[in-house]
């Protein structure tokens, strides 16, 4: 044998009990004959027979065990194995995987509040967004590191992050008074400059005016930016059904007159999607859908109803960005909106956008350059026919920035314009 003597020996000698038990046996009887040292031979026939009954024992263990699996195999039905491999095939719509060194978060035996925050986060996002979010995954990753966590969508990374949790993390707002010394780092919601500091400095740092956060407010806060960012890909055609359903107790002319006969679930899912893509709340499903009950009969493209939808519903979101009584936005050229009007044109799959490529670059280097001399997300007021093109023209550069129409901004409300995206022509700024 390739194997050591020694291992080979004892693997043999071991291997079969009932060779054991006869030794054993053997020994008993010659501590039986007249003239042999009984002592001896009748010690070692009992430790010979305790090795072969344990070794039997396990044997005899092991057998039972895979015997049970193969029955418990045999037993199982193809449907049952069809079942099984579909659940392992299923994407959780919002999973949250962490380390090792981060389940405590989510242990309330050990003070973890995760769970009970984010119970808070999918009531907040419903009353904002009029959104129902699905129940969030929480698994741990060994794959990742200890202090490390992971969010998904449908199965896809949309964000990370690093915990110290031990620490708090103290963010300046802009007004602190003195500096304090920790562990600097970015922070992982929105990427701002942030401080690592001990527990026993948190009361210090809020003096000097620095925001001071836990590592769980931290997953929260990062878990609700995330939903909020990504609500018109989690909203699916159940969800829909589900919001008709509730509107349906309320008002069920509306629902009655749209659907199914005038409007499928796969269309008002797209309108919804649309108003989430945009920050815009669908908790009021009724004025939603008495707008679409009132354009219907002459408009069948989805992006003009959900226009028709945003004026009705203007009101209440474009409140939310008044600042001191007046709504501060950067207004486009004239120019500019001719050329995006002029570069529409007809396809089957809707209306495209064929920008000229230099004029594309010149507009997105514009807004770059108002980001950075503003410091600010701008938004942008701009013609209604021009609106819904030039929010797709910027969205995959500038998704944050809000672009509202001359029709939603009501005469009431006081407009500060504090720049234009124009066309240098001859050196000066059109």
């Amino acid at each position: 044998s390739e194997e050591d003597f020694g291992n080979e020996f004892i693997r043999q000698m071991t291997g079969q009990p009932k060779a054991l038990m006869v030794t054993s046996a053997a020994l008993a009887f010659f501590a039986l004959i007249g003239g042999l040292p009984r002592l001896p031979f009748l010690f070692f026939s009992i430790v010979v027979g305790v090795i072969a009954y344990k070794i039997n024992k396990q044997m005899v263990a092991e057998e039972e065990f895979f015997e049970e699996e193969e029955e418990e195999e045999v037993v199982r039905t193809p449907e049952e194995e069809r079942n099984e491999i579909g659940e392992m095939m299923q994407l959780d719509t919002i999973e949250l995987e962490i380390g090792y060194g981060l389940i405590f978060l989510v242990d309330k035996e050990r003070g973890g509040d995760l769970l009970t925050r984010i119970s808070l986060i999918r009531k907040q996002i419903a009353m904002e967004l009029g959104l129902i979010i699905p129940q969030v995954r929480i698994r741990d990753n060994m794959q990742l590191k200890p202090n490390d966590y992971l969010i998904k969508i449908k199965g896809v990374e949309v964000g990370k992050g690093e915990l110290m949790p031990e620490y708090f993390l103290a963010m300046n707002p802009g007004n602190v008074k003195s500096d304090i010394s920790g562990i600097e780092v970015i922070e992982p919601v929105f990427g701002l400059p942030a401080i690592w500091i001990k527990k026993e400095d948190k009361e210090r740092a809020e003096m000097y005016g620095y925001t001071v956060v836990e590592p769980a407010a931290i997953i929260a806060t990062h878990l609700t930016e995330i939903i909020k960012k990504h609500s018109a890909t989690i909203l699916t055609r159940q969800d829909v059904n589900d919001l008709v359903d509730n509107i349906k107790k309320v008002n069920s002319v509306v629902v009655e007159e749209l659907i199914p006969s005038k409007l499928s679930i796969g269309n008002l899912q797209k309108i919804l999607q649309n108003l989430l893509a945009e920050g815009v709340s669908i908790r009021d499903m009724n004025t939603i859908l008495e707008t679409i009950a009132d354009y219907i009969d002459t408009v069948n493209d989805i992006d003009i109803l959900t226009e028709y939808v945003r004026l009705a519903l203007s009101k209440q979101f474009v409140k939310e960005y008044i600042e001191d009584g007046e709504l501060s936005v950067v207004t486009l050229d004239p120019n500019i909106e001719n050329a995006i009007l002029e570069s529409l044109s007809e396809t089957a799959y809707g209306v495209n956008i064929s920008l000229e490529p230099s004029l594309y670059k010149l507009i997105l280097d514009k807004i770059g350059g108002i980001i950075k001399e503003k410091g600010i997300v701008p938004i942008f007021l701009v013609s209604p026919n021009v609106r819904p093109y030039f929010r797709k023209l910027i969205a995959p550069y500038y998704p944050d920035c809000k672009v509202f129409s001359f029709n939603e901004v009501g005469k009431d409300i006081n407009v500060n314009v504090i720049g234009m995206v124009g066309i240098q022509n001859e050196n000066k700024e059109i």
